[in-house]
């Protein structure tokens, strides 16, 4: 499952990257990530291997429930409180 496909699950868009907002490459170029919380979270293990960074939107949803994307596996996490 590519990162658009699963974004575009969590956060209703297609986007590449998992950074919040957006960030100038120069020349014209803009990245776009997180525009916003979601209802639903997103923590990688590619992050602890430092080839990504999630960011603070996606590790704060909404509601306490967040996927766990692995190199061969996605995993679900959920609390029944929200406190």
């Amino acid at each position: 499952c590519s990162q658009e496909v699963l974004s575009l699950m969590l956060i209703g868009q297609g986007v590449s990257n998992v950074f919040d907002g957006e960030r100038d490459l120069g020349g014209g170029f803009m990245l776009r990530g997180v525009q916003e919380r979601p209802s639903i979270g997103l923590l990688s293990e590619l992050e602890s291997l430092r080839y990504l960074q999630v960011g603070s939107l996606f590790k704060q949803p909404k509601l306490p429930i967040w996927v766990i994307a692995s190199q061969s596996h996605f995993t679900v996490l959920f609390c029944l409180s929200a406190e």
